[in-house]
């Protein structure tokens, strides 16, 4: 029907069992779980105090520490990620393929820590106290825009918060990617298209098969 296949090429994970595809899967096989008592803030007085948080993730091991500071941890994750489904796909990004490939990503809100903390801001200090860098901090697409840019990737761009239908819905994109023809720098697709998707903190990098 649509006469070209789309495949996953290049796997990578940040996530509480693990902060690589293979590291995960290890736990995920050795029933390790991943849930814990809230460390990222005191969770005392809440009447659910444990949560599945990533462990040991270090941003500055996969990108500039400068940069880093100024993304939210989803930003950083999606980076993360990102950078391991392209070395697995041995997916290397230049100026002969940069339009052809997209970033795709899926995530369930954004930068929320960034919208409580300007929050208590505003509530105890006032409206003059409150960060420029909210706004680019808790947005949901910043996700993509970040690993776009780390990445030098000039395709489409798109975030997406349905969760886990995401799965379905770029490699649909992929495919419609690829049957787009002749190359289109204006949108950035081509017959030599590749689509890389990020579900939460999972990456994967997808690319149509002849």
């Amino acid at each position: 029907m649509y006469g070209n296949r789309v495949v996953v090429t290049g796997l990578g994970c940040i996530s509480p069992i693990g902060l690589s595809v293979d590291e995960y899967w290890q736990n995920l096989l050795a029933g390790v779980s991943g849930a814990g008592r809230i460390t990222t803030f005191d969770p005392e007085g809440l009447p659910v105090q444990i949560a599945a948080e990533v462990k040991g993730f270090d941003p500055g091991d996969y990108m500039d520490r400068k940069a880093a500071r100024r993304m939210e941890r989803f930003a950083q994750f999606s980076i993360a990620a990102a950078g391991q489904a392209l070395a697995d796909a041995g997916l290397e990004v230049n100026d002969s393929n940069a339009w052809d490939i997209g970033a795709i990503i899926a995530t369930g809100g954004g930068g929320i820590s960034a919208v409580a903390d300007e929050m208590e801001t505003l509530v105890t200090r006032g409206w003059e106290r409150v960060g420029p860098m909210m706004v680019p901090l808790m947005i949901p697409n910043m996700a993509s825009c970040q690993v776009s840019m780390t990445y030098g990737i000039k395709g489409p761009v798109v975030t997406n918060t349905a969760g886990r239908v995401l799965d379905v819905r770029v490699a649909a994109l992929s495919a419609t990617w690829r049957r787009g023809g002749g190359r289109s720098r204006r949108h950035g697709v081509g017959r030599t298209a590749a689509g890389l998707h990020l579900d939460g903190a999972h990456g994967r990098t997808f690319a149509p098969q002849r």
